[in-house]
């Protein structure tokens, strides 16, 4: 039984996410309990703007997890930057 995996990747848009949310719903479709957990996230004001989920919340649905916000994602930023930037835009 698999007890962990770590998807990482570097640049913007090139598939983390895509990829992470595949094994999460195959784990879970093959009965499997999946919790998903993403550092930082950013952009959340286009998505909002779009009307679309947000990369955590994308994770959720496809591990069919019940996981708050906060635990997913502890950091969540609206612009559409890189998690260090969008920190030091945010004061943290």
């Amino acid at each position: 039984m698999v007890r962990g995996v770590f998807v990482t990747g570097t640049g913007t848009e090139v598939g983390k996410t895509v990829v992470a949310a595949v094994i999460a719903r195959t784990a879970a479709a093959g009965g499997q309990d999946v919790a998903v957990f993403k550092p930082a996230a950013s952009g959340l004001d286009d998505c909002a703007d779009a009307g679309v989920p947000p990369d955590h919340a994308r994770l959720r649905i496809a591990a069919g997890s019940d996981q708050a916000d906060e635990e997913i994602a502890p950091y969540r930023y609206g612009p559409p930057v890189s998690p260090h930037l969008g920190a030091e835009l945010a004061g943290e």
